[in-house]
């Protein structure tokens, strides 16, 4: 920083934050214990054997989405029949719960159209389990059971919270803050203005002062 010329502003970021591990879910399992998915081979590799019986399936981390027949590959859900699927899925969600303690294992379950805006909103998942420190949730299809340990050798797990901003040279307004948030300050930044960003600049009214 004490390299940098004079009036030159630094922007140091994190998009999440850290928290301990207690335990690995692994969705996906879940999804096979409740009927939701199936394969076509007693020990799948991937979703690529994935069954087209299969009304719903999992990637990384915490990304429901329905398996709809002519989205999906091996889809096999009509429009119709979305609605209830998703009816029954939230239903069981609220399930998902640590054994040993009874804590459900994720803070919320978002709904896409409250979680994406734009063109490419459909291709999102259609349900997103936000995350909930101590709890990984995982998408892998090997697993054999809902709650394991934390894989050896890594203790720690991305976390909602905690993510930090620092401007150099400029006031910051009072947070919270967004990650949509920094693209208009940057430009807020650089003295341009862009249409159609999510966010606003954190930047504050007030002439720069103590960096935040």
């Amino acid at each position: 920083m004490d390299a940098l010329p004079a009036g030159t502003h630094l922007v140091s970021l994190s998009d999440h934050g850290f928290a301990a591990e207690r335990a690995a879910v692994y969705i996906n399992a879940w999804l096979r214990e409740r009927g939701y998915l199936a394969f076509e081979v007693d020990r799948p590799a991937g979703l690529s054997t994935i069954s087209p019986t299969s009304t719903v399936f999992s990637l990384d981390p915490g990304r429901l989405y329905v398996n709809r027949a002519g989205r999906r590959p091996r889809g096999g859900v009509g429009p119709d029949q979305v609605p209830a699927v998703l009816e029954r899925l939230l239903a069981d969600l609220a399930d998902l719960r640590d054994p040993s303690t009874g804590e459900l294992a994720y803070t919320a379950a978002v709904m896409r159209e409250d979680a994406y805006h734009g063109v490419q909103a459909p291709l999102g998942p259609d349900v997103i389990l936000t995350l909930k420190p101590g709890y990984d949730l995982k998408a892998s299809v090997k697993a054999g059971q809902v709650f394991g340990q934390p894989e050896q050798g890594l203790g720690g797990m991305h976390a909602d919270d905690d993510a930090y901003l620092y401007v150099r040279g400029a006031a910051l307004r009072e947070g919270p803050h967004r990650l949509e948030d920094l693209a208009p300050t940057i430009a807020d930044l650089l003295g341009v203005e862009l249409d159609g960003l999510q966010g606003r600049s954190v930047l504050a009214a007030t002439p720069a002062g103590t960096p935040a």
